[in-house]
């Protein structure tokens, strides 16, 4: 038998977690639980540390930028969405919230490089707004 087998149930060794899925209020409060979950999900998918650090900056900064900005003006709560899948070595993202765009409004000052930090960390990005809410999908590629 394969040492890729596990020899009592003839199954692959390792087979990748689950796909993670976190909803939660798009409140700062939620930040740390998305955090953690996440964290605990690319262990459970033995994610390499540098490539952990870089996922968990990008998830948190489109997280960040739900609960911060999803939420202005909105008459109802805002929820956010978490989810993380592994396929081979694809890792894909996507941050969604059911609240509203905010389009940047003139000089960005020291603010408003999410996207562009997001974009340096993953290895693909891409950002649907809607009426219906934002979704951030990321794709970053294992070594």
């Amino acid at each position: 038998m394969s040492e890729a087998l596990n020899s009592a149930a003839g199954v692959p060794a390792s087979l990748p977690p689950e796909a993670m899925a976190v909803n939660l209020p798009a409140l700062p409060e939620s930040l740390a639980v998305v955090r953690a979950r996440l964290r605990a999900w690319l262990a459970l998918a033995r994610v390499d540390p540098e490539s952990v650090s870089d996922v968990l900056l990008a998830v948190g900064e489109a997280t960040a930028n739900a609960a911060e900005h999803a939420v202005v003006g909105a008459t109802r709560p805002v929820t956010l969405a978490v989810t993380a899948a592994l396929s081979g070595k694809l890792l894909l993202l996507t941050v969604t919230d059911d609240g509203r765009w905010k389009p940047a409004t003139g000089p960005q000052g020291h603010r408003g490089h999410g996207m562009l930090l997001i974009n340096a960390l993953v290895d693909s990005v891409a950002l649907t707004a809607t009426d219906g809410g934002t979704t951030v999908q990321m794709l970053k590629e294992l070594p």
